[in-house]
């Protein structure tokens, strides 16, 4: 289990389920702002029961807890998604 997540979420309050830490890995690792349908996609061979409610519920609770950013829609009415909340362009 990866611990930079474990200490990650409990800081920011929250549970480490395995859905947050897969998700919240997958984000801090990823080189582009994928979307929630792409972050599903991404892992749900790896977590086969893992539905895209429950990707949104996640990162709903990732983005509340200040360790994700939600970036808004980028001209194509998609929520795209940020592992690294320091400043950058």
């Amino acid at each position: 289990m990866n611990n930079e997540a474990l200490d990650v979420l409990h800081n920011a309050g929250l549970k480490a389920t395995p859905q947050r830490i897969a998700v919240y890995d997958f984000l801090r690792t990823s080189t582009d702002h994928p979307t929630a349908a792409d972050i599903h996609n991404a892992l749900s061979e790896q977590y086969p029961s893992l539905s895209l409610s429950t990707v949104y519920n996640t990162l709903d609770a990732l983005v509340a807890g200040g360790i994700v950013n939600a970036l808004g829609n980028v001209k194509d009415g998609r929520v795209r998604f940020d592992g690294n909340t320091s400043p950058h362009i």
